[in-house]
């Protein structure tokens, strides 16, 4: 028995456009899978999602204890925290912190050097995932003397919420995958279709 070219052609045509649905198929699954490991490793380490003082702000109270709000619960295991002076680079303290959940804390001797001046507060830390994650706050300490009513100083860098650098980092870099994959798929389906009516 014979069969017709049109019979042939449908067959054919019906074939294809089944192998290229296939491999849009897998090849969603296998962006799919990218976008789950990307968000993973983007959001992988602890970061500070706040801290008192406040990182930024502007004191006329010296602290006597600083907390680091971390977005996961750090490991108790190889953590360092210092201040240190930024206009000399001098360092006033380096400790291991205190951990209460996802709040690490160290208390400050009574005897350092208050000068007026930005500071910055480093630590080391083990994330919650077991990788060592480093990063700095800052606050700026004003003389209460030298103040002059401005609203931008605050009495003693209440707790607020403030996003670090390494959070604006991890969600710039999981927003840039993100449009990437999505793109990707686009560009799969696009050609799919076109394939399609060629056949």
């Amino acid at each position: 028995m014979s069969i017709s070219p049109d019979v042939s052609g449908e067959f054919v045509k019906s074939q294809c456009v089944r192998s290229t649905w296939r491999g849009v198929k897998f090849a969603s699954i296998g962006v799919l899978t990218s976008l789950f490991l990307l968000q993973q490793t983007a959001f992988a380490h602890d970061v500070v999602i706040s801290s008192n003082p406040q990182d930024g702000a502007k004191v006329t109270e010296f602290p006597t204890t600083v907390e680091l709000t971390f977005s996961g619960i750090p490991k108790k295991d190889f953590n360092t925290v210092a201040l240190s002076r930024k206009s000399d680079s001098t360092v006033l303290y380096r400790g291991e912190p205190h951990l209460d959940g996802q709040v690490v804390s160290f208390t400050l001797p009574s005897n350092i050097e208050k000068q007026a001046g930005e500071y910055l507060i480093g630590f080391q830390i083990t994330s919650s995932d077991g990788h060592s994650t480093k990063g700095r706050t800052t606050f700026t300490y004003v003389d209460p003397s030298q103040v002059n009513g401005s609203s931008e100083v605050s009495a003693g860098g209440e707790l607020k919420s403030t996003t670090s650098e390494g959070l604006r980092s991890a969600t710039t870099f999981a927003a840039g995958g993100i449009a990437l994959i999505a793109l990707a798929i686009v560009s799969i389906f696009l050609v799919a279709r076109r394939n399609s009516q060629k056949g």
